[in-house]
Parts: structure tokens; C-alpha cells; sequence
């Protein structure tokens, strides 16, 4: 499976490296373009791309940026992406903490349909907890099969198209990781 992956610290690090170890091909990405994530794409196999070069031609999409910095990914990015192709935000809104307030989203907006709005597609949250963090620094890329696989049909709500929830609920790519 091709994945890009746009961010690169704590958990997109850590999914890129299991997914690389999974066999995946992985292009990684973040602000700092091709040269920002060389070093760590040299180092767990990947190949370094900037954010349209891990968009495009990719099976998967996964965000994984500060929440605010989705509004500054470039317009149009995701503009050519097959509807068919699943993108995956792992981020979470910490207003006060890390994230300036949100207007939108303190006037009571779903901070998933917030990112969708940025990126002008839906999206699928997944990965975004501590829990989920801790478990995927801890995970072995040939894991067995776990309950998670039976998720479809949970994924299947948290995004309009069920051929979305099905890819990310694949063992092909959550094994991987978990």
C-alpha cells in the first residue's frame, strides 16, 4: 500500500516507521519540505516527499500536524486525490495549550468537520488518543490480528464513504500498526 504522511513527529513518526517496517511504501513530509524529513526517511526507509509529493498517487493520507497548522497546508492540495482515497487526521484541537482558540470550534463546530473544511474532503480520526500513542510506540509490525479488526463498521460512521472505514480498518494497514 502507498502512504503519505504529513507530519512527522510523535505519532506520524511512529505510524511512518511501523508502516515502513510493514512493508508499506511511505513518503513522509512536513513543513520543512523533502530536506526536513530526508534524515528520518533515510533512516526507517521512507522516501521524503513535500506535502503534494506525499498527497499524490498515495492509497492512504495521513495527517498528522499541529491542529492549527492544517488551515496552512496548501490550498487545493488534496484537490486531485481520487475520492476513493481514504485521509486519516490524527490531530487533536488543545486550545490554550498548544492551539490558539478556534472560533469555529469553541462555538460548538466538530473539530473533525472543522479539518474537513480546511482540507476540502472528509476525513477519518483515528490515532489521535495518548492511549493510542503509548500503543503504537509499543506495537510490533507483524501483530496479530486484534478486536480492532472487527471495527468496520464503528470507522463506517466516522466518515461518508464506508470503502474509506474499510481500508482503514483493513489488516493490511491497522496490523501494522497496532
Amino acid at each position: 500500500m502507498k502512504i503519505g504522511i504529513i507530519g512527522i513527529g510523535a505519532i506520524g513518526g511512529t505510524l511512518a516507521r511501523k508502516l515502513c517496517a510493514a512493508g508499506h511504501e511511505v513518503r513522509v513530509a512536513n513543513s520543512k519540505g523533502p530536506e526536513g524529513v530526508r534524515a528520518f526517511a533515510e533512516e526507517i526507509h521512507a522516501i521524503p516527499a513535500d506535502t503534494q509529493g506525499a498527497i499524490d498517487g498515495a492509497d492512504v493520507v495521513i495527517l498528522s500536524i499541529p491542529f492549527p497548522a492544517v488551515a496552512k497546508l496548501p490550498k487545493g492540495s488534496f484537490d486531485s486525490l481520487p475520492e476513493s482515497v481514504p485521509v486519516i487526521d490524527t490531530g487533536n484541537y488543545y486550545p490554550g495549550m498548544r492551539d490558539p482558540h478556534i472560533p469555529e470550534i469553541e462555538a460548538g463546530k466538530v473539530e473533525s468537520l472543522w479539518v474537513a473544511e480546511q482540507i476540502g474532503r472528509p476525513i477519518i480520526k483515528d490515532w489521535n488518543a495518548e492511549q493510542t500513542r503509548i500503543a503504537l510506540t509499543r506495537a510490533k509490525p507483524d501483530a496479530a490480528p486484534t478486536k480492532r479488526d472487527a471495527m468496520g463498521e464503528t470507522y463506517a460512521t466516522l466518515g461518508p464513504n464506508p470503502s474509506h472505514a474499510a481500508i482503514v480498518a483493513s489488516n493490511r494497514l491497522i496490523n501494522a500498526v497496532e
